[in-house]
């Protein structure tokens, strides 16, 4: 593949609050695993894995040195849902920081990457009150702000019923290009005729981060403190875009 953002691979972004545990998965051809606990060192390395598909596209089981992961979408697959990632790391490899059982909350993307874009962001977080919000920002090339990105939600909680509308993801890296804050903010209503009230979510750089090239193409992902609704949760932020 010639650089740039040209190969639909699916990806899935998890964390484990229990454990302070967070993760990405990588499918395609290149496929890998990142894999991090909050106290565990700042910088995490991608880890080759093979995934096996199940009935559904979206059912994998994951596998690698010294771990074996199963995620599962419930419901019909689409371009963003929420899934769950169960499974374990065992002592050694490259992700023996993270060793032991996996129950771990997910969001799942279909097609990381499409032609014709500059980037692509996925920011999501999962708190123990049960709620969760992922979004997926795709921005074409030659787009100066978010004002052109096209955006997917998935939300679970009392709020799933509801229609969206308005998403917006901002972000602050610092010197890099490295995300520091994120912000996620939507509006939910019954329908269009109905005031529509505002869901918010924060995040900020949790001290972890992880990165890899593949095929022309930059994944960073950076671990989480998230806040919303007045619970601390636990998040991940991948950005895609041409090394």
């Amino acid at each position: 593949m010639s650089p740039g953002l040209d190969a639909p691979w699916p990806v899935a972004s998890f964390a484990d609050l229990d454990r302070r545990l967070w993760g990405v998965v990588i499918g395609g051809p290149d496929a890998g695993v990142a894999l991090g606990r909050l106290d565990g060192p700042p910088a995490v390395g991608f880890e080759p894995a093979a995934i096996a598909t199940g009935e559904s596209s979206s059912d994998w089981t994951v596998t690698g040195a010294g771990f074996e992961l199963r995620l599962s979408v419930a419901g019909a697959p689409a371009e963003l849902v929420l899934c769950r990632v169960t499974g374990a790391v065992v002592d050694g490899g490259g992700a023996r920081d993270a060793a032991g059982e996996i129950d771990a909350e997910g969001a799942y993307c279909a097609a990381l990457a499409r032609g014709g874009l500059d980037s692509v962001r996925l920011a999501a977080g999962w708190f123990a009150a049960g709620h969760a919000l992922a979004l997926l920002a795709a921005r074409p090339k030659g787009a100066s702000g978010h004002d052109r990105d096209a955006i997917s939600v998935a939300i679970a909680g009392d709020d799933a019923v509801l229609r969206l509308s308005d998403p917006r993801l901002s972000t602050t890296y610092d010197g890099t290009g490295a995300a520091r804050r994120m912000g996620v903010e939507i509006w939910l209503g019954a329908d269009d005729d109905e005031e529509h009230r505002s869901r918010r979510m924060a995040g900020e750089h949790a001290g972890q981060s992880a990165a890899t090239t593949i095929a022309g193409v930059r994944l960073e992902a950076v671990a989480m403190r998230c806040h919303s609704r007045g619970d601390d949760g636990l998040g991940v932020y991948l950005l895609a875009r041409a090394a």
